[in-house]
């Protein structure tokens, strides 16, 4: 019996080891400011709505982050596999109208991309024969923007993008096909923890901020997990694993009162 309410215990623990492999975030000698975006897997199609209290966005892990200008962005993001999604809220009290472009309120998430590109060098004089191809990184980055100005903007190709105001917040959906064969595109890697891949930025035209007064050095690069279509973190985790750990507990209680109700006899 013994044995049976330790197996139990074991079997508590594993369910929780996948949740602690995708969570866990500081680890010792890390810094604190660092943050995983998780995007949660959800089959069918991902539906265009802003509202992070429905269903759908329910579903998603939810994530806070200090930008620049002390804007606090909520960030939840979703995939189906084909496409991921971001939905970004944050409080912005003063709404600017669509025609004011100097003026205008925008959302931006930036994507570091690394690429490998090969060129020739000769090798010391007296190797000058001999040619050795290099590989040498460059770093560029994947810009999806939206803005309450109309002007087409050339970065945002491929890009969907959707926008609500209300309560003094605005919700923005940003979005795109995950894999598409274009070299200065972020294509995402499912499963693998990316670090260092993606930032985001929110600013009001109303005070002045824009697109352009962004400084990288100032934005927080979060860790990013395309998590796939097998969900290692259940929504009832939680349940399950007390469920079974106070079974244990229960059954190893019960065990001991027997044995001694035995030797008392």
């Amino acid at each position: 019996m013994a044995k049976i309410s330790l197996a139990l215990i074991a079997l508590s623990v594993l369910i929780l080891l996948p949740i602690q492999a995708y969570t866990h975030v500081e680890e010792e000698g890390e810094e604190a400011e660092e943050i995983l975006i998780l995007s949660r897997y959800m089959k069918g199609n991902i539906e265009f709505v802003t509202d992070p209290e429905s269903e759908q966005w329910e579903e998603s892990f939810e994530k806070d982050i200090e930008s620049m200008w002390e804007h606090e962005i909520s960030i939840k993001t979703l995939n189906n596999g084909t496409h991921v999604f971001f939905l970004l809220s944050w409080y912005d009290p003063t709404k600017v109208a669509e025609d004011l472009v100097e003026e205008a309120d925008g959302a931006s998430i930036i994507f570091e991309i690394t690429k490998a590109e090969e060129r020739e060098e000769k090798e010391h004089e007296e190797e000058a024969e001999t040619k050795a191809e290099e590989a040498t990184v460059e770093e560029v980055e994947d810009v999806w923007y939206w803005s309450t100005s109309k002007i087409e903007d050339l970065r945002n190709e491929g890009i969907i993008t959707k926008a609500e105001w209300g309560d003094e917040q605005w919700n923005v959906l940003i979005g795109r096909q995950i894999s598409l064969d274009t070299e200065d595109i972020v294509s995402f890697k499912t499963g693998v923890r990316e670090e260092g891949f993606v930032k985001f930025v929110v600013w009001d035209g109303a005070k002045g901020e824009s697109f352009e007064q962004i400084e990288d050095e100032e934005l927080l690069h979060a860790d990013f997990i395309l998590l796939p279509e097998i969900d290692v973190y259940p929504k009832d985790v939680y349940v399950w694993s007390g469920i079974l750990g106070a079974g244990a507990i229960l059954f190893v209680f019960l065990e001991t009162r027997l044995h001694r109700l035995k030797e008392a006899l």
